[in-house]
């Protein structure tokens, strides 16, 4: 059956391209681009946030499409009372998206712990600090910290970090870099707190 869109309080049933005409809406939505074995539990996700706060929701493992059919890894942010509908389309692969900190201070050298973001993490996932390994802890499918030593900041470069994991044996899988900075030195401006 084509008419398969419907809304009240008549709930006339329309196709779905009647429907974008009718409502004047999901001009970038395609229909059936997306199916499933039958008797296949659904694979659909609906991410809710009923706080009035922005809520992040880590995507764990997992890889997902959008209804536009973009890949999402690691996490989403939604808005206060907002959702979002997420197709589960199985085992992330191996992904690094963010770092923190991004740079040091070749002046304040010392030892600090690196937390990695990304998907696909194991507890096998080791941090690779320009193609070195170094002391890593598994958080989480999308996080992993690492003990960078003060003599990986004791001289300003620009180092690529990456995720390597040795699945699949024997080559293992490694992400693409993000770069870290060792600067000089951070100059940091303290301002004052007002209140109203």
């Amino acid at each position: 059956m084509n008419n398969h869109i419907a809304y009240g309080p008549s709930w006339k049933r329309y196709t779905f391209a009647s429907w974008k005409t009718f409502s004047g809406l999901e001009a970038h939505s395609k229909t059936n681009w997306f199916t499933q074995p039958a008797g296949e539990a659904s694979r659909g996700k609906i991410f809710y946030n009923t706080s009035k706060a922005t809520l992040v929701v880590n995507l764990g493992d997992r890889k997902y499409l959008d209804l536009d059919q973009n890949t999402v890894v690691g996490s989403i942010t939604l808005s206060p009372f907002s959702s979002k509908i997420l197709i589960d389309n199985g085992q992330a692969s191996l992904t690094l998206l963010s770092m923190n900190p991004t740079l040091w201070g070749v002046d304040e050298a010392e030892d600090f712990s690196l937390t990695v973001s990304g998907a696909g993490f194991t507890s096998n996932s080791v941090v690779r600090w320009n193609g070195a390994a170094r002391p890593t802890a598994f958080v989480s499918g999308s996080r992993l910290t690492a003990t960078i030593s003060f003599t990986d900041v004791s001289a300003v470069a620009d180092i690529p970090v990456t995720v390597y994991d040795p699945s699949p044996v024997p080559t293992g899988t490694e992400t693409l870099p993000l770069i870290f900075h060792v600067v000089q030195s951070i100059s940091r401006v303290y301002l004052p707190v007002v209140f109203k």
